[in-house]
């Protein structure tokens, strides 16, 4: 289904949402966007507030290899040095022990399972174990410094009221 990006796209939410109760997997990119620099960006709430709404598990997914310019990868393969692209699973987790007003805290706690299957170099923000002196604080000011971007501010009211919407659903339907 499709989605509008670099927006709070509520109907591909509620879509995702749908097929997630009709036993359908859903496939999501929390960052919402490919990473230019090859590392995790900070994740949009889009993927926790589904999740936490649907009470499924999840499946932690890191993908390496895939930074190729797109240009030179036709080259690359006529000469015969093809991209190597690993995709790696991890064990399914769920998020049970949250409540649905949870989102910040999901999104991080999908983003460093999603780290932990990466290397370290790779893992940006999320950056898993062993974990550097005064990472939390890292963490708490970048996505402060996020937040107050007008487009964080319209994506996290969208999310909020989208997580309210979800719960009438679930207690009407």
């Amino acid at each position: 289904f499709p989605v509008r990006r670099f927006s709070a796209d509520l109907g591909a939410l509620r879509v995702a949402q749908t097929r997630l109760r009709h036993g359908d997997l859903v496939l999501m990119f929390p960052e919402g966007t490919r990473s230019k620099a090859g590392k995790l960006q900070p994740a949009l709430p889009g993927a926790a507030m589904v999740a936490l709404a649907s009470r499924v598990p999840i499946i932690p997914v890191a993908i390496t290899g895939s930074q190729v310019r797109l240009r030179s990868v036709f080259f690359q393969w006529i000469i015969g040095r093809r991209p190597h692209i690993r995709v790696v699973f991890g064990e399914p987790f769920d998020l049970e022990d949250l409540g649905t007003d949870s989102a910040e805290t999901a999104t991080d706690r999908m983003m460093r399972r999603i780290a932990a299957l990466l290397p370290e170099e790779m893992q940006g923000l999320y950056f898993y174990e062993p974990r550097s002196q005064g990472y939390e604080q890292e963490i708490a000011e970048r996505l402060a410094e996020l937040r107050t971007r007008d487009v964080e501010e319209s994506v996290e009211k969208r999310a909020m009221r989208y997580a309210e919407e979800a719960k009438e659903d679930g207690q009407n339907g």
